[in-house]
Protein backbone atom coordinates (compact mmCIF):
# COMPACT_ATOMS: atom_id res chain seq x y z
CA UNK A 1 0.00 0.00 0.00
CA UNK A 2 1.24 3.45 -0.97
CA UNK A 3 0.61 7.31 -0.78
CA UNK A 4 0.34 9.42 -3.48
CA UNK A 5 3.10 11.82 -3.55
CA UNK A 6 1.39 14.93 -4.13
CA UNK A 7 -2.00 14.63 -2.09
CA UNK A 8 -0.87 12.01 0.25
CA UNK A 9 -3.96 9.82 -0.54
CA UNK A 10 -3.84 6.83 0.59
CA UNK A 11 -3.74 4.69 -2.56
CA UNK A 12 -5.20 0.83 -2.51
CA UNK A 13 -6.55 -1.47 -5.75
CA UNK A 14 -9.49 -2.44 -3.96
CA UNK A 15 -10.53 1.16 -2.93
CA UNK A 16 -13.61 2.31 -5.26
CA UNK A 17 -13.76 5.57 -7.43
CA UNK A 18 -10.30 5.69 -8.94
CA UNK A 19 -10.41 6.69 -12.45
CA UNK A 20 -9.13 4.12 -15.31
CA UNK A 21 -7.20 6.00 -18.48
CA UNK A 22 -7.51 4.73 -21.80
CA UNK A 23 -4.09 3.37 -21.46
CA UNK A 24 -5.38 0.98 -18.46
CA UNK A 25 -3.56 3.00 -16.04
CA UNK A 26 -5.33 2.98 -12.50
CA UNK A 27 -5.36 7.21 -11.19
CA UNK A 28 -5.18 8.62 -7.67
CA UNK A 29 -9.09 10.23 -7.09
CA UNK A 30 -7.07 13.74 -7.80
CA UNK A 31 -5.51 12.30 -11.02
CA UNK A 32 -1.95 12.55 -9.40
CA UNK A 33 -0.23 9.44 -10.26
CA UNK A 34 -0.60 5.79 -11.22
CA UNK A 35 -2.15 3.81 -7.72
CA UNK A 36 0.39 0.98 -8.63
CA UNK A 37 3.41 2.64 -8.94
CA UNK A 38 3.19 6.31 -7.19
CA UNK A 39 6.67 7.15 -8.15
CA UNK A 40 5.37 7.77 -12.00
CA UNK A 41 4.20 11.63 -10.95
CA UNK A 42 5.61 13.47 -13.54
CA UNK A 43 5.71 17.17 -13.44
CA UNK A 44 5.59 18.98 -16.80
CA UNK A 45 7.92 21.55 -18.17
CA UNK A 46 5.38 25.00 -19.43
CA UNK A 47 7.06 27.19 -21.96
CA UNK A 48 11.09 27.55 -22.06
CA UNK A 49 12.10 27.12 -18.64
CA UNK A 50 8.57 27.30 -16.58
CA UNK A 51 6.76 24.50 -15.10
CA UNK A 52 3.14 23.01 -14.75
CA UNK A 53 1.90 23.73 -11.23
CA UNK A 54 -1.07 22.32 -9.53
CA UNK A 55 -3.86 24.87 -8.65
CA UNK A 56 -4.15 24.11 -5.15
CA UNK A 57 -2.39 21.22 -2.63
CA UNK A 58 -2.40 21.16 1.05
CA UNK A 59 0.82 22.66 2.69
CA UNK A 60 2.33 18.73 2.22
CA UNK A 61 1.18 18.70 -1.08
CA UNK A 62 3.24 21.42 -2.09
CA UNK A 63 6.31 20.41 0.07
CA UNK A 64 5.89 17.26 -1.85
CA UNK A 65 5.29 18.55 -5.24
CA UNK A 66 8.63 21.11 -4.51
CA UNK A 67 10.70 18.18 -3.80
CA UNK A 68 9.67 16.57 -7.09
CA UNK A 69 10.31 19.27 -9.34
CA UNK A 70 13.53 20.41 -7.56
CA UNK A 71 14.64 16.26 -8.38
CA UNK A 72 12.86 15.69 -12.42
CA UNK A 73 13.67 19.49 -13.49
CA UNK A 74 16.41 21.38 -11.42
CA UNK A 75 17.04 23.70 -13.91
CA UNK A 76 13.33 24.88 -14.98
CA UNK A 77 12.73 24.95 -10.99
CA UNK A 78 15.65 26.98 -10.39
CA UNK A 79 14.12 29.82 -13.35
CA UNK A 80 10.62 29.29 -12.24
CA UNK A 81 11.40 29.49 -8.84
CA UNK A 82 13.65 30.54 -7.29
CA UNK A 83 15.37 32.67 -9.84
CA UNK A 84 11.48 33.94 -10.27
CA UNK A 85 11.12 34.92 -6.82
CA UNK A 86 14.64 36.72 -6.46
CA UNK A 87 13.23 39.06 -9.07
CA UNK A 88 9.91 39.24 -7.92
CA UNK A 89 11.13 40.62 -4.20
CA UNK A 90 13.57 43.41 -5.87
CA UNK A 91 10.47 44.32 -8.19
CA UNK A 92 8.61 44.87 -4.87
CA UNK A 93 11.15 46.17 -3.04
CA UNK A 94 12.45 48.61 -5.88
CA UNK A 95 9.50 49.41 -8.27
CA UNK A 96 6.20 48.89 -6.07
CA UNK A 97 6.87 49.65 -3.13
CA UNK A 98 7.77 53.26 -4.08
CA UNK A 99 5.08 53.58 -6.28
CA UNK A 100 2.76 52.46 -3.35
CA UNK A 101 3.88 55.47 -1.39
CA UNK A 102 2.80 57.84 -4.08
CA UNK A 103 -0.73 55.97 -4.66
CA UNK A 104 -1.82 55.63 -1.08
CA UNK A 105 -1.41 59.67 -1.02
CA UNK A 106 -3.10 60.13 -3.85
CA UNK A 107 -6.41 58.46 -5.67
CA UNK A 108 -6.09 54.75 -3.26
CA UNK A 109 -6.13 56.57 0.00
CA UNK A 110 -7.37 53.16 1.73
CA UNK A 111 -7.27 55.14 5.54
CA UNK A 112 -9.54 57.52 4.51
CA UNK A 113 -12.76 56.83 4.88
CA UNK A 114 -16.18 58.40 2.80
CA UNK A 115 -19.08 58.85 5.12
CA UNK A 116 -21.54 59.70 1.94
CA UNK A 117 -22.97 62.14 3.50
CA UNK A 118 -23.50 65.55 2.31
CA UNK A 119 -21.96 68.25 2.88
CA UNK A 120 -22.47 69.98 6.18
CA UNK A 121 -21.97 69.86 10.20
CA UNK A 122 -23.21 66.57 11.53
CA UNK A 123 -23.05 64.95 15.20
CA UNK A 124 -20.11 62.29 15.78
CA UNK A 125 -23.21 59.36 15.84
CA UNK A 126 -24.70 60.17 12.57
CA UNK A 127 -20.68 60.08 11.26
CA UNK A 128 -19.97 57.23 13.10
CA UNK A 129 -23.13 55.27 11.58
CA UNK A 130 -22.80 56.72 8.36
CA UNK A 131 -18.80 56.23 7.68
CA UNK A 132 -18.95 52.31 9.07
CA UNK A 133 -21.86 51.59 6.25
CA UNK A 134 -20.29 53.61 3.85
CA UNK A 135 -17.47 50.97 4.03
CA UNK A 136 -19.75 48.24 4.11
CA UNK A 137 -21.61 49.46 1.42
CA UNK A 138 -18.02 49.89 -0.63
CA UNK A 139 -17.02 46.64 0.60
CA UNK A 140 -20.36 44.81 -1.49
CA UNK A 141 -20.73 46.68 -4.81
CA UNK A 142 -16.21 47.57 -5.60
CA UNK A 143 -15.07 44.37 -3.51
CA UNK A 144 -16.97 41.56 -3.87
CA UNK A 145 -18.06 42.89 -7.67
CA UNK A 146 -14.86 42.48 -8.27
CA UNK A 147 -14.65 38.88 -7.15
CA UNK A 148 -17.46 37.85 -9.07
CA UNK A 149 -15.32 38.78 -11.90
CA UNK A 150 -13.41 35.96 -11.43
CA UNK A 151 -16.02 33.56 -12.51
CA UNK A 152 -15.60 33.44 -16.31
CA UNK A 153 -19.65 33.73 -16.32
CA UNK A 154 -19.61 36.66 -15.01
CA UNK A 155 -20.47 39.92 -17.62
CA UNK A 156 -17.59 42.53 -17.04
CA UNK A 157 -19.24 46.05 -16.68
CA UNK A 158 -16.19 48.13 -16.51
CA UNK A 159 -15.66 50.61 -19.23
CA UNK A 160 -12.08 51.32 -20.46
CA UNK A 161 -11.61 54.05 -18.38
CA UNK A 162 -12.69 52.30 -15.20
CA UNK A 163 -9.87 49.76 -15.41
CA UNK A 164 -7.48 51.66 -14.74
CA UNK A 165 -5.72 53.33 -11.15
CA UNK A 166 -8.24 55.59 -10.16
CA UNK A 167 -10.73 52.22 -9.23
CA UNK A 168 -13.59 54.05 -9.59
CA UNK A 169 -15.43 51.09 -10.66
CA UNK A 170 -18.73 49.44 -8.63
CA UNK A 171 -21.65 46.91 -9.57
CA UNK A 172 -24.56 46.42 -7.03
CA UNK A 173 -25.68 42.99 -8.97
CA UNK A 174 -22.07 41.92 -9.25
CA UNK A 175 -21.80 42.23 -5.36
CA UNK A 176 -24.83 41.02 -4.10
CA UNK A 177 -24.36 37.76 -6.86
CA UNK A 178 -21.22 37.15 -5.32
CA UNK A 179 -22.43 37.31 -1.68
CA UNK A 180 -25.02 34.95 -2.93
CA UNK A 181 -22.64 32.25 -4.24
CA UNK A 182 -20.82 32.80 -0.97
CA UNK A 183 -23.77 32.39 0.88
CA UNK A 184 -24.28 28.08 -0.39
CA UNK A 185 -20.62 27.35 0.84
CA UNK A 186 -21.46 24.11 2.42
CA UNK A 187 -19.42 21.72 4.71
CA UNK A 188 -18.13 19.24 3.43
CA UNK A 189 -15.17 16.81 2.56
CA UNK A 190 -13.31 19.48 2.12
CA UNK A 191 -13.56 20.45 5.77
CA UNK A 192 -12.72 16.36 6.40
CA UNK A 193 -16.28 15.60 7.20
CA UNK A 194 -18.14 12.62 6.14
CA UNK A 195 -22.01 12.12 5.58
CA UNK A 196 -23.71 11.72 8.89
CA UNK A 197 -21.42 13.98 10.94
CA UNK A 198 -23.64 16.86 12.38
CA UNK A 199 -22.02 19.86 10.52
CA UNK A 200 -22.00 18.19 7.28
CA UNK A 201 -23.48 20.10 4.57
CA UNK A 202 -23.92 23.18 7.17
CA UNK A 203 -23.32 26.52 5.92
CA UNK A 204 -19.52 27.38 6.55
CA UNK A 205 -18.93 30.70 8.69
CA UNK A 206 -18.11 32.14 4.85
CA UNK A 207 -21.23 31.67 4.40
CA UNK A 208 -22.76 33.02 7.99
CA UNK A 209 -20.76 35.91 7.16
CA UNK A 210 -21.68 36.57 3.71
CA UNK A 211 -25.90 35.86 4.88
CA UNK A 212 -25.13 38.33 7.29
CA UNK A 213 -23.50 41.29 5.19
CA UNK A 214 -26.33 40.56 2.69
CA UNK A 215 -28.92 41.75 4.93
CA UNK A 216 -26.93 44.79 6.13
CA UNK A 217 -26.00 46.15 3.05
CA UNK A 218 -29.78 45.59 1.41
CA UNK A 219 -31.30 47.45 5.20
CA UNK A 220 -28.77 50.09 4.74
CA UNK A 221 -29.61 50.49 1.06
CA UNK A 222 -32.93 49.55 0.82
CA UNK A 223 -35.16 49.53 3.66
CA UNK A 224 -33.42 52.34 6.07
CA UNK A 225 -34.39 55.01 3.46
CA UNK A 226 -37.76 54.05 3.08
CA UNK A 227 -38.37 54.33 6.93
CA UNK A 228 -40.71 57.62 7.15
CA UNK A 229 -39.41 60.81 8.72
CA UNK A 230 -40.87 60.48 12.29
CA UNK A 231 -42.67 64.26 11.67
CA UNK A 232 -44.58 63.39 9.36
CA UNK A 233 -45.54 59.56 10.41
CA UNK A 234 -46.03 61.27 13.79
CA UNK A 235 -48.37 63.84 12.72
CA UNK A 236 -46.50 66.47 14.68
CA UNK A 237 -45.56 68.16 11.80
CA UNK A 238 -48.84 68.81 10.40
CA UNK A 239 -49.92 69.92 13.77
CA UNK A 240 -46.90 72.37 13.72
CA UNK A 241 -48.22 73.78 10.16
CA UNK A 242 -52.08 73.90 10.79
CA UNK A 243 -51.61 75.15 14.44
CA UNK A 244 -48.82 77.83 13.68
CA UNK A 245 -50.27 81.48 14.04
CA UNK A 246 -47.89 84.43 13.24
CA UNK A 247 -46.24 85.71 16.30
CA UNK A 248 -47.51 82.76 18.28
CA UNK A 249 -44.55 80.87 20.33
CA UNK A 250 -45.02 77.33 21.05
CA UNK A 251 -46.63 77.34 24.29
CA UNK A 252 -49.26 79.55 23.05
CA UNK A 253 -49.83 77.14 20.68
CA UNK A 254 -49.76 74.26 22.98
CA UNK A 255 -52.69 75.71 25.06
CA UNK A 256 -54.35 76.40 21.99
CA UNK A 257 -54.18 72.54 21.15
CA UNK A 258 -55.36 71.18 24.62
CA UNK A 259 -58.35 73.83 24.11
CA UNK A 260 -59.28 72.19 21.07
CA UNK A 261 -58.75 68.64 21.64
CA UNK A 262 -62.34 67.78 21.24
CA UNK A 263 -62.70 68.85 17.69
CA UNK A 264 -59.12 68.32 16.53
CA UNK A 265 -58.67 64.85 18.47
CA UNK A 266 -55.10 64.79 19.32
CA UNK A 267 -53.31 67.62 20.64
CA UNK A 268 -49.16 68.33 20.65
CA UNK A 269 -48.78 66.36 24.02
CA UNK A 270 -50.57 63.08 21.96
CA UNK A 271 -48.07 63.52 19.04
CA UNK A 272 -45.07 64.49 21.02
CA UNK A 273 -45.14 61.35 22.40
CA UNK A 274 -45.92 59.59 19.08
CA UNK A 275 -42.93 61.30 17.47
CA UNK A 276 -40.79 60.58 20.51
CA UNK A 277 -41.57 56.50 20.22
CA UNK A 278 -41.08 56.65 16.48
CA UNK A 279 -37.84 58.15 16.91
CA UNK A 280 -36.75 55.44 19.68
CA UNK A 281 -37.80 52.58 17.66
CA UNK A 282 -35.33 54.39 14.78
CA UNK A 283 -32.30 54.91 16.92
CA UNK A 284 -32.98 50.90 18.38
CA UNK A 285 -33.30 49.69 15.03
CA UNK A 286 -29.97 51.33 13.71
CA UNK A 287 -28.20 50.70 17.08
CA UNK A 288 -29.06 46.93 16.69
CA UNK A 289 -27.90 46.98 12.62
CA UNK A 290 -24.68 48.44 13.79
CA UNK A 291 -23.68 45.97 16.57
CA UNK A 292 -24.98 42.84 13.87
CA UNK A 293 -21.88 45.03 11.96
CA UNK A 294 -19.34 45.23 14.48
CA UNK A 295 -20.08 41.21 15.16
CA UNK A 296 -19.11 40.49 11.02
CA UNK A 297 -16.42 42.73 10.63
CA UNK A 298 -13.68 40.21 10.50
CA UNK A 299 -16.01 38.62 7.46
CA UNK A 300 -14.90 42.19 5.62
CA UNK A 301 -12.19 40.89 3.38
CA UNK A 302 -11.72 39.76 -0.55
Amino acid sequence: MNNCPICEEELSFDAEGYELTSGGVLLCLNRHCDVGDPSSYKIKGKGLFGLKKPLALSAKGWTNWDELAKKQHPIRYWFSEEFSSSVSSAKIRWISEPMNQIRYRTYNRYHRINTGLPPGYNDSSEVLMHSSFNILVDFVEIEKAYCMLWDDTATDTRKWWQKGPLNNWRDPALGLAHLRWEMGLKQGESFHLKEGDPKYNEPTRQAEGAKEIYELYLWWVGIRPSRGDAMDVSGLGDWYESSRVKGQGIMAMMAESEKNRLEEGSTYKDLHKAHTEIEEGYEAEDEAMLIRLMKIRQSLWS
